[in-house]
């Protein structure tokens, strides 16, 4: 008999010892595990071995109807079954999410009349080698015979791949090859039982082809690998998930004993997750028995934690390219726990309000507090989401990482007065008819663009004088009481804008420090605890922390919160107290 064909799964019977004469010992366990022993006949060893070879050579055969799968691919099944559209498969390295969704629709196509699937890859080189060799390698040998009969249609090249890029088959079933690059309307109004995107497909693309499954209640497995972490596409599709089952990391790769997400137990990482009706399913790369998991683990094994999470396990905690990695729940607080710590502080707290002026739409306002301790307590915005809505939203255009323009940003047409009585109402002062206003948080020092600041004043009916000195005018009424008390605002460092890219890189690094602590290591009040704290009410600044890369320059959607956080670091402001206050001045309005 010839030597037995490797296998990764189907062990090589080997024999061991004897039991007695005519009565072998034989291993039937893979090399790598536990031995499993039985004892058998010479007779029937070799019976064995040939029924694997048979095993073998069929699935090589049809890998279709004979190839092996891996336990996991039951339960990416079940979620595909039981959520309404969207299913995302999230993989590590040679993890398999793609074989598993190729192997699915050509499953389908071959079982189902009428059977409609869209492929989805990043480019037209991916769809040829990715995704149409590996439909065309799962086809049943009977339909890979070059067939144009009964309404079956299939032209398959191994240079460029099917004919026109797609083909039919003989149950009326239709299998369409597309990529980004492409124009999204050249899909959208046709209909579809299945729709597999691979990688990095658009948010404009997701929205807009999730219309093609509703009518035939058609399904979509995203299959993605973070390598650079999420697109704004998947945090948005994805971001917010909670798990809702768990497996155990891999001890060479990561601590067996860390808590390594607040929703995992110890020693583990993400297996099952829900946002909403969308289900997540994680392929780790140790489930995959046909990769070569010991040449992963010495290419990537002593790499980054964020790293071997994203290799191994297919979980990214930030959006790829964001200027700010590490920001995430450890910054952001209960508002009322923030506003608890800030009145709790030993040796109180220092205010400080700070300023994106923008002609065109709303000014974008953050207040902190900062403690004895360096501690940055972000403790309200304005507009806010939950008066005004959101400052910037995802963009469908796959070119715009900073996302779009939302409903916030759209002016008010306030004047400098009203943004004065604003601005006194949020920081809690009172209007009163015969004494003007009173009480309100005191604010030791307010800052502004340098910029804007010092432009001539927006919305105002006389005008002619800038920003800062129309702020620090006072307004009275007919009977003279002070509407609009007068508001010292100081210009902040000015922002060096980069060539092309709008991006502060001194401001970029001052937040990061800010942002920075060690994640290796378990959150320890002031020797390991960031220094940046964000009230959970402040969701427009969140949103752009965790989203802002600025690739989109000085035009990004999300941009005006970073420039508050920036002049806020650039501007070193620090806790003083009473007596640093009464030699430098300060405090007012």
């Amino acid at each position: 008999m010839k030597e037995p064909s490797p296998h990764p799964v189907y062990a090589i019977p080997r024999v061991v010892g004897e039991a007695e004469p005519g009565l072998l010992i034989v291993n039937v366990a893979l090399e790598n595990e536990p031995p499993m022993l039985l004892t058998c006949s010479e007779d029937e060893l070799l019976q064995r071995l040939v029924e694997r070879e048979e095993v073998i050579s069929k699935e090589r055969i049809d890998p279709l109807r004979y190839g092996y799968e891996p336990p996991h691919w039951l339960d990416a099944d079940a979620l595909l079954s039981e959520t309404p559209n969207t299913l995302c498969v999230f993989g590590g390295n040679r993890a398999g999410k793609t074989t598993w969704g190729i192997k699915r629709a050509v499953q389908w196509l071959v079982q189902r009349d009428n059977f409609e699937v869209l492929f989805l890859q990043n480019n037209e080189l991916s769809s040829i080698q990715l995704h149409q060799k590996l439909v065309y390698w799962f086809l049943p040998p009977e339909w890979k015979r070059g067939k144009k009969t009964l309404g079956g249609n299939i032209r398959f090249d191994a240079k460029t791949g099917f004919s026109d890029n797609i083909f039919t088959t003989d149950r009326g079933g239709t299998a369409i090859f597309g990529n980004y690059g492409q124009d999204v309307e050249k899909y959208e109004g046709l209909q579809y039982d299945l729709i597999v995107p691979d990688e990095n497909m658009p948010l404009k693309w997701y929205l807009g082809l999730l219309r093609g499954l509703a009518d035939r209640n058609g399904k979509m497995p995203w299959l993605f690998t973070p390598i650079d972490g999420m697109t704004p596409a998947i945090q948005e599709v994805a971001g917010g998930a909670r798990t809702v089952k768990s497996m155990p990391v891999d001890p060479d790769l990561l601590s067996a004993t860390e808590r390594h997400l607040p929703d995992c137990p110890p020693g583990h990482m993400p297996y099952i997750a829900r946002n909403g009706e969308i289900r997540i399913i994680y392929f780790h790369s140790k489930l995959n028995p046909f990769n070569n998991y010991d040449n992963l683990k010495g290419l990537y094994g002593t790499k980054s934690k964020e790293v071997k999470e994203r290799r191994f396990y297919g979980f990214a905690r930030k959006t790829s390219r964001v200027s700010f990695p590490k920001f995430g729940d450890p910054h952001i607080m209960d508002h009322d726990a923030m506003l608890a710590a800030i009145a709790k502080a030993p040796n109180g707290v220092t205010r400080y309000h700070v300023v994106d002026p923008a002609g065109a739409r709303n000014m974008f306002m953050l207040w902190v507090a900062i403690d004895e301790n360096n501690f940055h307590y972000v403790y309200r915005e304005w507009p806010d989401e939950s008066r005004h809505g959101e400052w910037a939203v995802p963009s469908e255009d796959a070119r715009k990482w900073d996302g779009d323009p939302g409903p916030a940003q759209a002016s008010l047409g306030f004047t400098v007065l009203d943004y004065k009585r604003l601005i006194l109402t949020e920081e809690g002062a009172r209007f009163d008819a015969k004494a003007g206003w009173k009480g309100g948080e005191e604010i030791y020092e307010r800052r502004i663009d340098p910029r804007s600041g010092a432009a001539e004043a927006i919305g105002d009916r006389d005008g002619g004088t800038s920003l800062i000195a129309r702020f620090e005018q006072t307004q009275e009424n007919s009977t003279g009481i002070e509407v609009g008390p007068s508001m010292y605002f100081v210009a902040a460092p000015g922002i060096p804008e980069t060539q092309g890219a709008g991006e502060d890189r001194e401001g970029v690094q001052g937040i990061n420090d800010l942002i920075g602590y060690n994640e290796d290591e378990p959150i320890t009040a002031l020797l390991n605890d960031p220094r940046l704290k964000v009230s959970a009410n402040c969701k427009n600044l969140i949103w752009a922390l965790k989203n802002y890369t600025g690739n989109d320059g000085s035009k990004a959607a999300c941009k005006d919160p970073i420039d508050c956080l920036r002049y806020i670091v650039t501007s070193q402001l620090e806790h003083l107290t009473d007596e640093d206050m009464m030699c430098s001045g300060g405090g007012s309005y």
